[in-house]
């Protein structure tokens, strides 16, 4: 079989849908462009990635460099999974394998057409619940991303690479996954294991190559997101000290023993009981003794009892916050203790139901030229470059500049004081000019000392640089 062809080959192609594509109604599609014109795309380890209006609806095209990354019956396999279980189908776009779709370096290649979530990653948006200290909306995201596991699992459905890049929040505020290269469901049970196994943030520090694919592939992952997701409701002040733009709050260094590094220094000091049991269940699945055999439901036990602040904070958006967030205050050296599984117990009263505030407009509402669909485009020559994380559908959040303080309605005490020193030095300076007694000099000097400090009563007072109060 012929070498498949590159990112460049692809977005080459694309530029004339027409001549490359054999499916008429993606011969007919409006892809996407960025302000040259040209396609927008982006480039995964697996595919590269171009976002296109195909009969009328947003669908991403995606289009393979390796030849083992994904097949027909891989995809075939799926939709006849997801034909009989409606209930995981609000969360998974839906999926058609194309072959020989797309003609270019002389040869037929797959495609994958797949409908296009209108959202944020996972990684957006926590960060605009972060920056907007939406304590309210993360611990209600927290509860539907267990929610969501747990149906997962209970469906006997293995995403394989649960990351911040591949779940998305959608306009509805749904979560939703995308990226199917490395799913397990019963119909693939008899198929060679995936060549993908997972970001190395995500998965556990044994696991090397297609070892441990199975349908409790996702537990480790979940938990270290669902843990990730209650520290940040707890406190928001975690995500300025632990992301580091291709994680949540842990990577791969935190998951060995002795677990000392500064994540878990940072978790401890919250003091908090449910963070405390879910750090300790997660130091116990990094054995590298450990195997995925048994839900994330089943490894937590009983759900704890959550506290749910407020909600009217639910509906607060990024741009309201006007105060800076907390960071906590670490201890100077500590070292986590392993707790007991806890004793069963009733299940707790649901917490109000709280409506997940939409992500961030995708678009400016000044342009009608959509979004690109990725980081970053496919030169027209050269080697693709790849987005950070590989994210292909993440897409920069056009952040609404900072309201401006109002002006105060009076003017500040210390300027009414000032006004008082500077009319009586002005005074005494007059007096003594006027009079020719000895004490003449004595009023005078005292005059110019009253003007000086009153004049520096109205100078302007710049705090935190000049910037408006909140986080920096």
């Amino acid at each position: 079989m012929n070498e498949y062809p590159s990112a460049t080959d692809y977005y080459k192609a694309v530029q004339s849908p027409a001549h490359c594509f054999t499916i008429e109604r993606l011969r007919t599609a409006t892809f996407a462009e960025d302000e040259l014109g040209l396609p927008i795309a982006a480039k995964g380890s697996s595919a590269v990635v171009f976002k296109a209006e195909v009969d009328g609806a947003s669908q991403a095209v995606r289009c393979y460099i390796r030849s083992d990354a994904s097949s027909h019956d891989w995809y075939g396999a799926l939709g006849s999974y997801l034909a009989s279980h409606g209930d995981l189908e609000p969360h998974l776009p839906a999926t058609l394998w194309l072959d020989e779709a797309i003609r270019v370096k002389g040869a037929a290649w797959p495609v994958l057409q797949m409908g296009w979530v209108n959202g944020r990653t996972l990684e957006e948006y926590v960060k605009f619940l972060v920056e907007g200290s939406n304590v309210t909306a993360l611990t209600a995201l927290a509860a539907r991303w267990r929610e969501l596991v747990a149906r997962m699992q209970k469906d006997e459905f293995a995403h394989g690479d649960l990351q911040h890049g591949n779940i998305m929040v959608n306009q509805e505020g749904r979560l939703c996954l995308v990226d199917f290269d490395g799913i397990w469901i019963p119909e693939l049970a008899g198929l060679p294991a995936p060549t993908e196994f997972g970001h190395r943030n995500y998965q556990h520090p044994g696991r090397q190559g297609p070892s441990g694919w199975g349908r409790w592939d996702d537990t480790f992952a979940a938990l270290v997101i669902y843990l990730s997701l209650v520290a940040l409701a707890k406190d928001p002040g975690l995500w300025p000290v632990l992301y580091n733009k291709d994680n949540l709050l842990l990577e791969q260094a935190d998951f060995r023993s002795p677990f000392a590094t500064q994540a878990w220094v940072k978790l401890a000091a919250l003091h908090d009981e449910e963070v405390d049991l879910l750090a300790a269940r997660l130091q116990e699945c990094c054995a590298l003794t450990w195997i995925p055999d048994q839900s994330l439901e089943t490894l937590l036990g009983p759900r704890q009892p959550t506290a749910v602040p407020s909600p009217a904070t639910a509906t607060r958006r990024w741009w309201d916050s006007e105060t800076a967030v907390p960071t906590a205050q670490a201890p100077s050296s500590w070292q986590w203790a392993v707790k007991s599984a806890a004793p069963a117990a009733a299940a707790p009263a649901q917490p109000p139901t709280v409506v997940l505030p939409s992500p961030p407009p995708l678009q400016s509402s000044s342009s009608s030229r959509p979004t690109a669909p990725g980081p970053a485009r496919v030169p027209a020559a050269g080697k693709a470059r790849a987005p950070a994380g590989e994210s292909w559908w993440a897409q920069p959040a056009a952040k609404p500049a900072a309201a401006q303080p109002s002006r105060p309605s009076a003017y500040p005490a210390r300027q009414v004081v000032g006004g008082l020193v500077l009319g009586a030095g002005i005074a005494l300076v007059i007096i003594g000019i006027m009079i020719h007694a000895a004490a003449a000099i004595i009023l005078v000097l005292a005059g110019l000392a009253a003007v000086a400090c009153g004049g520096v009563q109205f100078v302007p007072r710049n705090t935190r640089s000049g910037q408006p109060p909140g986080p920096t």
